[in-house]
């Protein structure tokens, strides 16, 4: 049986061209195949192969500066945003906030602060695979 994993309506386009290619999640997903939807009670748009999964802080993922995470000038910063398929990390961070409500905040920085709670979350990586997986699995050779 093949698993469900679902996006934002929004990101569904993003996916099937190939520019949302990363998602965070709070729990793990395991590699191999799943079929994905628009929201969590939408149909079926595709399927998505999960190439890796990585346990990972979440603001460390994206390797930005404690004292200004608002203004991402790090390169890698800047990549990890767009294999989200959004335009910057104030937007990632206002939809983490949004989807994950208070129990998977993301963590609010200070320059002085010595003790920083960055949750532990899960970078899944995948990869586009089509709408017709299943059907083609299914054929006997």
């Amino acid at each position: 049986m093949i698993k469900k994993i679902s996006f934002l309506p929004e990101f569904i386009p993003l996916i099937r061209e190939g520019k949302k290619t990363v998602t965070r999640r709070v729990k793990k997903k395991n590699t191999g195949v799943y079929y994905f939807t628009a929201g969590r009670t939408g149909k079926k748009e595709g399927y998505i192969l999960i190439i890796r999964c990585e346990p990972v802080k979440l603001a460390n993922s994206f390797y930005i500066s404690y004292a200004c995470p608002a203004e991402p000038i790090n390169p890698r910063t800047r990549n990890e945003v767009r294999l989200e398929g959004i335009d910057s990390l104030v937007g990632f961070i206002s939809l983490w906030d949004k989807l994950t409500t208070k129990k998977y905040r993301w963590p609010e920085y200070r320059a002085e602060s010595l003790e920083i709670e960055d949750p532990l979350i899960y970078r899944i990586e995948f990869k586009y695979i089509g709408e017709g997986y299943e059907q083609n699995t299914n054929r006997i050779l």
